[in-house]
């Protein structure tokens, strides 16, 4: 999110503050950069504040992606790279593939002694994404269908979500069932085991990733009752029964 009156960033990720200043580059609306821009620590790890306000006015709504920030330590923000290949994805996104790159190497065969080089700032490659805050919502007027959600995981291409019944997500004796794969993180999916259900999800990358799940209990505290015995009547006991 991005508050004007105080140029305060708040980011996906949280980002960690050293000695010496530190700067945001932002993408563009163009694709180009707007920036470096200096920076200090906000109020959380995942929030900046500019010294002054940006020349763009970040994007931060849902009609289209928002906008990207790179952040790092003076000229670390960035790295020179040399770009290897340009592959399509889809119609609307393209693969660019890079090498990091230095142009003080093409001197040395001259004798000239190369300038140190700054090692960049930008996290390395995700390869095994993280499923976080997972949680799920019923669905309107149908007890049997819940609507999940969770973080989306950075490198993540896709999601796999599994169902079980039982009570303990831990509990290495259950059975898994595959319900879903999808490349969105919020899918909508039916209830295997009503409310005995146990929900988890992992994300997949160039590996998959570990698996987030919870009981759906655990996910949807105030449960319903499906089974045909009223939820209020005159015995006390009407909900507990061996």
């Amino acid at each position: 999110s991005w508050d004007a009156a105080t140029r305060t960033l708040t980011l996906s990720e949280p980002v960690s503050f050293g000695a010496g200043t530190h700067y945001v580059a932002l993408r563009a609306p163009g694709g180009g950069v707007s920036g470096p821009w200096p920076v200090s620590p906000g109020a959380t790890p995942q929030e900046v504040v500019l010294a002054e306000t940006p020349d763009i006015t970040p994007y931060t709504g849902t009609e289209r992606e928002r906008t990207h920030v790179a952040f790092g330590e003076a000229e670390t923000y960035a790295t020179m790279a040399k770009v290897l290949t340009v592959r399509p994805r889809s119609e609307y996104e393209v693969e660019i593939e890079a090498v990091p790159d230095d142009p003080s190497v093409h001197s040395a065969e001259t004798g000239a002694v190369a300038a140190p080089i700054r090692t960049s700032q930008l996290p390395p490659a995700v390869v095994r994404p993280v499923v976080e805050r997972l949680f799920a919502r019923r669905m309107p007027g149908d007890s049997t269908r819940v609507l999940l959600a969770w973080q989306p995981a950075v490198g993540a291409e896709g999601y796999q979500i599994e169902m079980a019944e039982g009570s303990d997500v831990t509990d290495p004796g259950v059975s898994w069932t595959r319900v879903a794969d999808t490349s969105a993180s919020h899918q909508a999916v039916r209830l295997l085991h009503s409310a005995r259900t146990l929900i988890r999800v992992r994300g997949t990358g160039l590996a998959a990733g570990p698996w987030t799940g919870a009981a759906l209990g655990d996910l949807i505290p105030n449960l319903w009752n499906t089974d045909p015995t009223p939820m209020w009547t005159l015995d006390p006991n009407a909900m507990w029964s061996s």
